[in-house]
């Protein structure tokens, strides 16, 4: 006590630790969370408070409480509460690099926060909302003492580490049930044409079992870009491989692949989430380091930056791309888990995107890239049993694509076909060891057929011989030896007739004035001519091979045999149109020997569509024989009267209904065409005729619910074709059939009309 009662107090070291214990235990209790306050009055007067004591009082430049409040402002959304706290950090990690006693002590204040923060982080995550304010705490924490802390937690507390990385993927982890309705991409693009720019942005809450909201994924993706920036500065100015670790760490649960196993499936695709968002936070305009450290870095430092990225990156793109993986997702994809199979297809494949998007023009330049992720993304646009997927590839076909500096995906395949074409053949002609090749050659004909004028050209000059080696090849034997693989064949050679049929239409000199548009093109030049008489003689001979075997292989795959009609029907329409491209100087000659390209085609596939013998497949093959005849002239005007008539009328008097539907257009084709009309004598009319009539009869007697509606519809059209081409003929079938002879009735002679049918 002091004189009159006053106290006095001894303001020694024990009374300002003592004091600074209470204050700092006062305001542990509430002052962090008003970090995170709506109002930035109040996030800026807490910063006042903070700054104000740590300067004032050396004891609580160490205070716990004041580093989380500053921990919290440094990623503030205001950008001068942000930068004043950031300064103040950055004087806090420059004192966690210095030497002696004080680095230890600081080193085991923000030990104690990482560990806490690591456990918070899956429980913040599932409550909506709690997790943006541990994201800014953790985010600056990670980039404390400019990686330098990080580099302490990897050689020092990597255990702890682990644990928080192990944490963070936990974060991504999805939910099957809610991703069956996944409505946002991982790849977003802002517009509809091929070359628009494509940003990585997330996955919205649909996907995710624990990120409800946009900003709790955009939080979570804080902490990425964070653990990225400053894991990277570290392995590059401090030697210390942290970056490799954490890429590895996500690697790792890409291994042993076992899509059957649920839990590996939701590991493998929070595992491919969090790494693209950390590989996207590290390049481009949009994942600019700039204010985590690294900006002004020298020289050396950023190259070797880049180089780790690029090597993260490879080791990446070697795990998405291993074939057990997409052999397990393929596999298990057509079983139980289509639902979680496809989700993780469509990160993977996004994910590739992400990665282009980081790495920008180096990602197309080194081999190790993109030609790896090409195949797969090729054979996943082609796969049409998982439209999400397809959709997904073509995503991230046009991230590519932009930020590699092409203008579209088939400029792009065009540009790297060097490797892209030589690769598709070889697994074309190995279907044992790469089953799924037909689904690329189905990608690469998707693509062509949007590509713009011209193009077509230089994707055929490109695939001319390869395609036509692989068409040879496709022969009657081949499925002696690759039985198991008849689907395989099917789809090749209906893939190589549609590369044909395309080819023709962008030749036809018709092309412009079909599509309503006015052909102002200039005049080919001498080397446009030769590309296009190049492409004639592909489409000649490679329609020709395609006809000739699917004809062959008709009656040996039944199962395949609607596959291979498609087929004849394209490479059939593809040679007649060529037929009339008109052709100058050399090219008239060549054409003289191309001649012969369809005839012989329609000789030999006309026996095999006559031998069918089954209802709808007899009704089916009569129908591509007509579309060969109207494709013939008068080299199959004989096979017409001799086959195809008596056929057709024989299918409408007694096949079933879907025979005669197929039938019925069949007849139709024919009638609408010259050479139907030339070999179509009265006598056959009047049977025809007579056929069609009974089979008015015949669904006048059915109830309505019986009638088949296209059934009535294609016989419609068929007597509007027959009445076109033999009116007389028709006019007998509005006779009554009780109508006597003109022989047996007496002049003038008066005829009785039948009754009204549900076809007129």
């Amino acid at each position: 006590a002091g004189p009159k009662g006053q106290f006095l107090v001894r303001r020694d070291s024990r009374w300002v630790k003592e004091s600074c214990s209470r204050v700092e235990g006062l305001l542990a209790s509430f002052l962090p969370d008003l970090c995170g306050h709506d109002s930035p009055s109040v996030r800026r007067s807490v910063l006042s408070l903070v700054s104000q004591a740590m300067g004032s009082c050396p004891p609580l430049e160490r205070s716990r409480p004041f580093l989380e409040c500053l921990l919290a402002l440094a990623h503030d959304s205001d950008s001068e509460i942000s930068d004043k706290a950031s300064n103040l950090v950055y004087a806090y990690g420059e004192r966690h690099r210095c030497k002696g006693g004080e680095r230890w002590e600081l080193l085991e204040t923000a030990d104690g926060l990482f560990e806490e923060y690591a456990s918070r982080l899956v429980p913040a995550a599932k409550h909506t909302s709690s997790l943006p304010l541990l994201a800014k705490k953790l985010s600056s924490l990670l980039c404390l003492g400019r990686g330098g802390y990080l580099a302490h937690l990897h050689s020092n507390r990597r255990d702890l580490l682990t644990k928080f990385l192990d944490s963070l993927r936990q974060c991504f982890s999805f939910d099957v049930i809610k991703a069956t309705e996944a409505t946002g991409p991982l790849i977003w693009v802002k517009g509809e044409t091929m070359a628009v720019a494509a940003a990585v942005l997330p996955r919205m809450q649909p996907n995710f079992a624990f990120l409800h909201t946009p900003q709790d994924y955009r939080a979570a993706a804080m902490i990425c870009a964070a653990l990225a920036a400053a894991s990277l500065l570290a392995q590059a100015s401090d030697r210390v491989p942290v970056f490799d670790f954490v890429v590895r760490h996500c690697t790792s649960c890409l291994e042993l692949p076992d899509a059957a196993s649920h839990a590996w499936c939701l590991r493998a695709m929070s595992s491919c989430a969090m790494a693209a968002e950390v590989v996207a936070s590290c390049g481009g305009e949009e994942g600019s380091m700039a204010g985590h450290g690294t900006h002004g870095a020298p020289e050396a430092v950023q190259e070797r930056r880049r180089e780790s990225l690029r090597s993260a990156i490879a080791l990446l793109v070697e795990e998405l791309t291993q074939e057990g993986l997409w052999a397990e997702i393929s596999t298990m994809g057509a079983h139980a888990g289509a639902s979680r199979c496809s989700q993780l297809a469509c990160v993977s494949l996004e994910s590739l995107g992400a990665f282009a998007a980081a790495l920008g023009r180096d990602f197309a330049d080194r081999y190790d890239f993109l030609p790896q992720a090409l195949f797969i993304l090729l054979d996943r646009l082609g796969d049409e049993m998982d439209p999400r997927s397809a959709r997904s590839a073509d995503l991230a076909l046009r991230c590519v694509c932009h930020h590699c500096g092409h203008e579209s995906v088939s400029s792009l395949l065009y540009d790297n076909s060097d490797y892209l074409v030589d690769g598709l053949v070889l697994r074309l002609m190995h279907l044992d060891l790469h089953p799924s090749a037909p689904r690329m050659l189905a990608a690469v004909v998707k693509i062509a057929r949007g590509a713009g004028e011209g193009n077509f050209l230089d994707l055929v000059a490109l695939v001319r011989e390869p395609f036509a080696m692989i068409a040879s090849n496709m022969s009657v034997y081949a499925r002696h030896l690759h039985g198991r693989h008849a689907q395989a064949h099917v789809s090749i050679l209906s893939l190589l007739a549609e590369v044909c049929q395309l080819g023709s239409l962008e030749l036809s000199p018709g092309r412009a004035v079909l599509a309503d548009q006015t052909d102002d093109r200039p005049p080919l030049t001498a080397e446009e001519e030769g590309r296009r008489e190049e492409a004639v003689a592909f489409i000649v001979e490679t329609s020709s091979l395609v006809a000739t075997q699917a004809s062959e292989l008709l009656h040996a795959w039944e199962r395949l045999r609607w596959d291979l009609l498609d087929a004849i029907d394209h490479s059939v329409s593809a040679l007649a149109a060529c037929q009339d491209l008109p052709r100058r100087g050399r090219a008239k000659k060549e054409g003289e020997a191309e001649q012969g390209g369809l005839l012989p085609t329609i000789a030999t596939a006309w026996p095999q569509l006559m031998r069918a013998s089954e209802g709808r497949a007899r009704g089916r093959c009569l129908r591509t024989a007509a579309r060969l005849a109207c494709c013939g002239g008068k080299f199959a005007t004989s096979r017409v009267t001799k086959d195809l008539w008596p056929a057709l009328n024989s299918m409408i008097a007694g096949g079933d209904d879907a025979g005669r539907c197929e039938a019925l257009v069949a007849l139709t084709e024919v009638c609408a065409s010259e050479t139907g009309r030339l070999a179509l004598s009265h006598r056959t009319s009047l049977r025809c005729a007579r056929s069609l009539a009974s089979l008015c009869r015949d669904l006048d007697r059915r109830a309505a619910k019986n009638t088949p509606p296209p059934l009535v519809d294609a016989l419609a059209r068929s007597l509007n074709a027959l009445k076109e081409a033999d009116p007389d003929a028709v006019l007998g079938m509005l006779l009554d059939p009780e109508t006597k002879p003109l022989s047996q009735t007496s002049s003038p002679r008066r005829a009785r009309l039948a009754s009204p049918s549900v076809v007129f």
